[in-house]
């Protein structure tokens, strides 16, 4: 069983604990956290990177960097 598994059973048992009026609260509270907590998926961002993939299938705002080697004394 993964460490998620497991987390997400003693979350579930956590909710049946819970009383009735609360368990809609907890609910909605929780798949706030999961939207909220990986910034990559911010609507903020999603929206720059939509943004990003229009300039690029376009041609616009492409710009040539050199790369950077790093040395690994």
């Amino acid at each position: 069983m993964t460490t998620k598994t497991v987390e997400r059973e003693e979350l579930q048992e956590i909710v049946r604990n819970l009383p009735d009026e609360k368990i809609t609260a907890a609910v909605s509270f929780m798949r706030k956290l999961c939207i909220v907590s990986d910034p990559f998926y911010s609507e903020a961002n999603m929206k720059h990177l939509r943004a990003v993939k229009t300039d690029v299938q376009a041609g616009l705002n492409m710009q040539i960097h050199d790369l950077i080697e790093v040395d690994n004394d």
